[in-house]
Parts: C-alpha cells; structure tokens; sequence
C-alpha cells in the first residue's frame, strides 16, 4: 500500500523528490508524525534531518494528501444500481465518531468533546457493499 500510494503521488504530480529528501521519506516522515503522535523534534531525530526539512516534508504530504480522496475514497459503480435487498429510498448508510486530537489550547477551544478531551469530529457514508462513498474529518 505504501508503495501504491508513493506511485500515485508522483503519477498525480503531488510531491516530487527534493533535493535530499526522496517522496518516499516525505511519506514516511508524515505518517510517522501522524501514527505515533511524535513532535517535529522527534521525526527530525529519526530521520537525521532539520526540524525545519520535517515540517516541510510534513505540511507537503498532507496537503498531497487533501487531494486524493476522489482517487481513493469513490464508489465503485453507480449508486443509483441499488442492491437487491436495499429498500429503494435507501443509498447507505452514515456514521460518526470521534477522533482524539492533540491541539494546544489556544487552536483547541472549538475541539472539546462530551468527556472534556479535544477531538475531531469524523462523518463517514458508504453504500451497502461497504465502499466508502464520502468521508469529512475535523467538523469541530
């Protein structure tokens, strides 16, 4: 999957390789800074390069990122083909959650959750075969 999404990345013309810093790393860095949480000091540790290079690298694969929901997250065919079992007023299903975040206090204040926590508020559809067909992550 990584590789998959490496090779649509530079196919899309979203990143490119810098000067010291492959598109490969660029994703690495970002999802090691989304998946352990881990500070821009941390990841510059890591990777052996400035935080400065990190923060980069990171706002770079996340703003690449924005632009391949369409290309990932779509209906396989047409969603006016309902299965058979599906009432015909009915297109699938919606759902939400929420996802703990780590936002410091002066950008937090529209985050909190019931419990008192900070988090984002995900709204997810999908059809009745389980493919996602829309997803909006970061409602406050």
């Amino acid at each position: 999957m990584f590789v998959a999404l490496v090779k649509r990345m530079v196919e899309r013309n979203l990143l490119s390789d810098g000067r010291y810093v492959k598109v490969s790393e660029q994703l690495d860095i970002c999802l090691f800074i989304l998946a352990k949480g881990d500070s821009y000091r941390d990841a510059s540790d890591r990777f052996k390069h400035s935080p400065s290079t990190i923060c980069l690298c990171f706002h770079k694969v996340l703003d690449a990122l924005i632009a391949l929901p369409f290309d990932i997250i779509r209906p396989h065919r047409d969603l006016a083909d309902m299965s058979p079992e599906v009432a015909e007023d009915s297109v699938g299903c919606l759902d939400g959650t929420h996802i703990e975040v780590s936002v410091n206090d002066a950008k937090g204040v529209p985050f909190p959750n019931r419990k008192g926590t900070k988090s984002w508020n995900v709204l997810a559809a999908c059809s009745f075969d389980r493919m996602y067909t829309f997803l909006n992550v970061g409602w406050e």
